[in-house]
């Protein structure tokens, strides 16, 4: 089995595409001979890919970008809620 390349998959285990063209997703289970090829593919020196990171639910990713415009035009707690309610105003329009 080519593996072609292998990323680190959330739950511990990896996504691994085949030379020949598949892919397969292999669990974090040394007795799974997939998983053992995959660890036998690191030991020879080569490094997964990171895996992906966890979404970001809609409210968080406004959340986040709300924080990061505040910092950009020093919003402090005090004009908080004000620079908040422009902002979304904003892109509303």
């Amino acid at each position: 089995m080519e593996l072609k390349t292998v990323k680190e998959a959330r739950d511990g285990g990896y996504l691994v595409h085949l030379g020949g063209g598949g892919a397969l997703s292999v669990p974090n289970d040394p007795e799974n001979r997939h998983y053992r090829a995959v660890q036998e593919w690191i030991a020879a020196g080569n490094a997964p890919d990171v895996a992906d990171p966890e979404p970001v639910a809609e409210a968080d990713a406004t959340e986040v970008r709300l924080r990061a415009l505040e910092a950009k035009v020093g919003v402090t707690a005090a004009n908080r809620d004000a620079a908040r309610i422009a902002i979304l105003n904003a892109r509303r329009a």
